[in-house]
């Protein structure tokens, strides 16, 4: 134990590990051409004496070296053809002799030592940093991809987003043909305007505007009354007018129907009441979205030439200034129902805390029956309420540009070309942006393996790293008994 704690302790860094061994005639200063050589006889000798089972795992003779050797001479060892030994005292079987000469010359003039050296300072300055720069490779690679698969998602989500809107807007069903549910669009707003128009003419719309004019001028008699002319004076005139064939097909049944219950109908306009699986789409901005509708109408104004630039004029040369096809009477009959609606809310506000004032409690006791008194002010919150209902109702019908798209539709051949070549731009998008996200994935895989390859060459390396190490130790400690060796490995180049 002593005379182990007495041995002088001598670190090698691996790199200085040739010259260290040149320097003390460990091994031959031309032992590059030694080894030379014996790599050349394991060449010739891998061709004719190498068994059959081998083969395979070593294909040629680059990746042969001392341990290799060892491994195919106690594979002939235990499968030699002929047995005993010739009066040289060598094997009669020439297979194992030439393997066994081979091992001997690594032996020979410590040429073991010297492929060892060599083979550490190629794998530590070269084969293990090259596994370690592909490795870091693969994984910022795999890190940005894993991040532009979050972008490409978030784009698709945003993708598909739009190309539903563009459907629910139109109320369209994208597993449905494009072509024939805009026709049948186009045909809806005659409906829609029957329904306006019907709704506003109504006994119980006329009861909420004279209540609305009765409030203003008894009970408030100093403050102008607002206008809600565009309210009382829409006609359904312009229908047929614009659609003189809806009254001339006998099939329309419905053209001359009114709609007697409010809120009904509203299944023709606005958006889809049924969830559309299509997924959206990212506007490239060339043709705009559809939901801009006065640009779109503004741009087809500018487009068309003056041979097409027809019916939008003769809609203002008929002297449709009070028609629904008027996209300002539209927004004015839109404004009027939304200052009725504000009138009622503030009424109703008003009766709430009018009930629930005290000194409104203390009247109404002193009145003969107060609870009739207090009974016929919660109906009349109950009527304000309905009106209020119907109100909304109504302003649901202008609600977002429905009769503007489809009026589009109607006079414009070019709008609906553009919606369908827009629509057409959306579902291409959808299937590029798909189509990157699985050449990303694509991609990821190929990573991953290439990742796995370097990982798995990192620690076959580090092992025979090791392996070597020990094996140069083992034999210098036998060389230098006085003096304990240890080979330092450079870390920076090594090790993580």
């Amino acid at each position: 134990m002593a005379a182990e704690t007495s041995r002088l302790i001598v670190d090698i860094p691996d790199k200085q590990l040739l010259d260290w061994l040149k320097s003390r005639n460990r091994i031959p200063r031309k032992w590059n051409i030694a080894l030379k050589n014996l790599r050349g006889r394991i060449k010739s000798v891998l061709k004719d004496y190498l068994p059959e089972e081998l083969r395979e795992k070593y294909p040629s003779s680059d990746n042969i070296y001392y341990f290799e050797v060892q491994d195919i001479l106690n594979f002939v060892r235990c499968r030699q053809e002929v047995t005993g030994k010739d009066w040289l005292g060598r094997p009669k079987d020439k297979r194992l002799r030439a393997w066994e000469e081979i091992a001997e010359n690594y032996e020979k003039d410590n040429l073991l030592l010297a492929e060892t050296a060599q083979r550490m300072t190629q794998l530590t300055s070269f084969e293990i940093p090259q596994n370690r720069r592909d490795m870091s490779k693969q994984e910022a690679l795999n890190s940005t991809l894993t991040k532009r698969q979050g972008d490409l998602r978030k784009k698709l989500e945003d993708a598909t987003k739009d190309c539903k809107n563009f459907f629910e807007a139109f109320d369209m069903d994208p597993t449905l043909d494009v072509d024939l549910q805009l026709f049948q669009l186009k045909r809806k707003l005659p409906s829609i305007f029957r329904e306006i128009v019907s709704v506003l003419q109504a006994k119980s719309f006329t009861s909420i505007l004279k209540y609305h004019d009765t409030f203003l001028t008894n009970l408030m008699p100093n403050r102008e009354m607002e206008d809600l002319s565009s309210l009382r004076i829409c006609i359904s005139s312009d229908i047929e007018k614009l659609y003189p064939e809806n009254f001339a097909n006998s099939d329309d049944s419905s053209a001359s129907d009114a709609v007697q219950v409010l809120g009904k109908g509203q299944e023709n306009i606005g958006t889809g009441s049924q969830p559309v699986e299509l997924e959206s789409f990212i506007d490239w901005g060339e043709f705009g979205t559809v939901q801009n509708h006065e640009q779109l109408l503004n741009d087809w104004n500018v487009e068309e030439s003056d041979k097409e630039t027809t019916v939008l004029e003769s809609v203002e040369e008929r002297n449709f200034k009070c028609s629904l096809m008027n996209d300002g009477f539209r927004k004015s009959v839109e404004a009027d129902l939304l200052e009725l609606k504000s009138f009622l809310e503030q009424r109703i506000k008003d009766s709430d805390e009018a009930v629930g004032n005290p000194q409104f409690m203390l009247f109404s006791q002193e009145m003969e029956r107060p609870e009739d008194f207090l009974l016929d002010i919660e109906s009349r919150i109950e009527n304000l309420k309905e009106m209020l209902k119907q109100v909304n109702d109504t302003s649901d019908l202008f609600r977002g540009p429905v009769i503007s798209r489809i009026l589009l539709l109607r006079i414009s051949r070019r709008y609906e070309e553009r919606l369908k070549r827009s629509l057409q731009e959306k579902l291409q998008r959808i299937e590029k942006i798909k189509s990157l996200m699985n050449t990303c994935e694509q991609q990821k895989a190929d990573s991953a393996k290439l990742f796995s390859e370097a990982e798995y060459n990192y620690q076959k390396n580090m092992e025979m790293l090791h392996k070597l190490k020990k094996l140069i130790e083992v034999r210098l400690d036998s060389q230098f008994p006085e003096s304990e060796i240890r080979i330092i490995l450079d870390a920076n180049n090594v090790y993580h």
